[in-house]
């Protein structure tokens, strides 16, 4: 019991000491030399007291995103501010009233949730393999808007478990970054047939920029969420993939795009063009960020 209540008290410190100062980190590229330690060092402290509370969650053996799912929105909102779900609810308003919608990985449910709040009549099939983010999910709209529960078919699984149908849109939301090689490739390939021939994709991810201090920056942080993750879920991916190419390759074109966080975050809205000449999936490749 001491060891929990030092546990409290140091994640509780740590929020009263850091306030969330880098909410708006999308300026980030307007930091001075000696900000940008400061704010790299709240995101380090975050991850940090994470480590110490995700030892805590109950069924530590479980596997995945199970054992994040209770400090999985502090440990956001602490490294990330509002900037992912910005980056997440930024094109809510392009997609069309009645849209049947597949949303792959959706987490703990705060998209799921400004999703039914912004798109009209939108029919929703909610796709997460963690089976205590799915449960977060459906208690958050349960208590937040009961009346839309009706909109949301719950699969507890992966896009490979969905029987063979057609979605007007497409929503992964830092989903692509969990696979690499020719698992990402599977995963591209599976949800472009689940995509109708007039459909979006929804994408939103991480992202490595060019210039100094941004380059170093982000190419330290995503290291270091890897590493982490790999260490609390058993994710296989140890880097970014070039997801723009990969889109491209099965026939999507980029028709709009946000960056935040520094351009570290960036949200795209994709559609597919029958014109647009793409690749046989057997031929694809994953070519890596260097």
């Amino acid at each position: 019991m001491g060891g929990w209540r030092i546990s409290n008290s140091f994640f509780i410190l740590v929020l009263i000491t850091v306030n969330l100062p880098i909410t708006e980190w999308n300026e980030l590229l307007l930091l001075t030399a000696t900000e940008i330690p400061a704010a790299i060092g709240t995101s380090l402290i975050g991850l940090i007291s994470t480590m110490i509370l995700v030892e805590k969650v109950p069924g530590k053996g479980t596997s995945g995103f199970d054992r994040l799912s209770k400090v999985y929105d502090l440990l956001v909102l602490l490294v990330f501010g509002r900037a992912l779900q910005r980056a997440q609810t930024s094109f809510i308003n392009k997609i069309k009233p009645g849209a049947r919608v597949l949303v792959v990985g959706g987490g703990t449910g705060l998209f799921l949730e400004a999703l039914l709040r912004k798109a009209q009549s939108v029919q929703i099939t909610y796709v997460e393999l963690s089976k205590r983010m799915l449960e977060k999910s459906r208690n958050r709209i349960e208590r937040s808007m009961p009346e839309m529960l009706n909109r949301v078919t719950w699969v507890h699984g992966t896009v490979h478990d969905l029987p063979e149908t057609t979605y007007d849109l497409i929503c992964t939301h830092c989903f692509l970054d969990l696979f690499e090689g020719e698992e990402l490739i599977q995963e591209i390939a599976a949800l472009r047939m689940q995509m109708h021939p007039a459909g979006a994709w929804y994408f939103s991810d991480f992202n490595y920029v060019s210039g100094w201090p941004m380059s170093w920056i982000s190419q330290s942080m995503i290291w270091g969420m890897y590493r982490f993750f790999r260490w609390t879920c058993g994710i296989r991916a140890g880097q970014l993939s070039d997801f723009p190419r990969l889109l491209k390759s099965v026939g999507l074109v980029m028709k709009d795009r946000r960056t935040y966080y520094g351009g570290m975050l960036e949200s795209v809205w994709y559609e597919f063009l029958p014109h647009v000449d793409c690749f046989p999936v057997d031929e694809l490749h994953d070519p890596i960020f260097p």
